[in-house]
């Protein structure tokens, strides 16, 4: 069962960074009909998924669901917030931020979406008392009474009409940096508010039209959030991220797990190519003879060789670590290479043990 879950609920991530969140959607319910009981963490993320769906109605359900299950799960108040707020319920989504800031105090965010809560609050309140009439108007005479049973005496309110703004968004990277420029124009910088966080980023604007804009990015890869910036221009915000390590970015939204710290490596991975000449005071050659030879003595501990792996990548220097997250990443973790100089141009081929098969995932 726990698998299947997994399958599914891995398939559904999948989906949504590829922005095909009707898929998405799909792979979550179809990860939560495997479960005996509500799983809060599917519920969120396919939450996630209705809203950028514009589904709103049921992000709330899922979002009340979770919030059942556990009242202090921030990101289900913020997202029921959110739901509300895009379904023109601003006194509802007000309640839901003012929960989640309860939680957690330090999150700004909370805050600056209560206030465009009672912003939209007040501007309804004003409308209303504009709109009401002065003076009771005359009684209509007996025999132009409106006959109850017929018509209502209020006109049917129409849906609130989602005014979302729609707000595009472009990235490229370097070696150093992924450059995230979202698209608005002639922006007060009193009126926005971005937060950096190790795996993800968030943007909240208040647009020269009044209307209000948010939006979260999950990203691929960690970033330095202390060394991450942005700088508005006269069309659009400029963010730069800052790589946490120097690896190319194949997409922009994604888990942000770093593939070094998270991968368990596998008997297979025996040897270590050359490695890199120091400038930093180690001297590489000699540690690679000790590693390699190291590595060679426990094979058999497939604990101690992660270990023994990620201490090299943790003492490396950053050259050191753009090589082991190159060669790993483009090898399919069957080469891993300390040394950028000789892989930094070319990619790294696939190298299985002798005796194996290679086969693409895509054949």
């Amino acid at each position: 069962m726990d698998k299947e879950r997994d399958k599914f609920y891995v398939q559904g991530n999948e989906a949504f960074v590829a922005e095909d969140y009707a898929k998405a959607i799909d792979f979550y319910t179809q990860s939560l009909s495997q479960r005996s009981s509500p799983d809060p963490d599917v519920l969120i993320s396919r939450c996630h998924a209705f809203i950028k769906a514009e589904k709103y109605k049921e992000a709330k359900s899922d979002a009340d669901l979770v919030i059942s299950l556990n009242p202090c799960d921030v990101k289900a108040r913020l997202r029921c917030g959110i739901a509300c707020f895009h379904m023109g319920k601003y006194k509802e989504a007000r309640e839901a931020f003012s929960e989640g800031h309860k939680i957690d105090k330090n999150d700004s965010g909370f805050k600056q979406w209560i206030v465009w809560c009672d912003d939209k609050i007040k501007k309804i309140e004003q409308n209303h008392a504009e709109n009401e009439p002065t003076s009771s108007p005359p009684l209509p005479s007996d025999s132009k009474k409106i006959d109850e049973n017929s018509h209502s005496s209020e006109s049917p309110k129409s849906p609130p009409v989602d005014d979302t703004p729609k707000v595009t968004h472009g990235w490229y990277q370097t070696a150093s940096s992924v450059v995230v420029e979202v698209r608005i124009k002639n922006l007060n910088g009193e009126d926005l508010k971005i937060e950096f966080r190790p795996t993800s980023f968030s943007i909240r604007a208040r647009l020269p039209t009044g209307k209000d804009y948010f939006q979260e990015f999950n990203l691929f890869h960690p970033i330095i959030s202390e060394e991450s910036s942005y700088r508005i221009t006269s069309n659009k915000v400029e963010i730069n991220l800052k790589k946490a390590e120097g690896a190319h970015w194949p997409k922009l939204e994604g888990s942000g797990v770093d593939p070094i710290a998270s991968i368990t490596l596998s008997e297979e991975v025996k040897k270590i190519p050359h490695s890199y000449p120091t400038s930093s005071g180690k001297d590489w050659n000699k540690l690679e003879k000790e590693l390699t030879k190291e590595a060679e003595d426990k094979l058999d501990g497939g604990e101690e060789l992660d270990a023994l792996f990620k201490k090299i990548y943790k003492d490396g220097n950053d050259d050191v670590r753009k090589a082991m997250n190159k060669s790993f990443m483009e090898s399919g973790g069957t080469v891993l290479s300390t040394n950028w100089k000789d892989i930094q141009k070319e990619k790294v081929d696939v190298k299985p043990p002798e005796g194996v098969d290679f086969k693409s995932w895509k054949s």
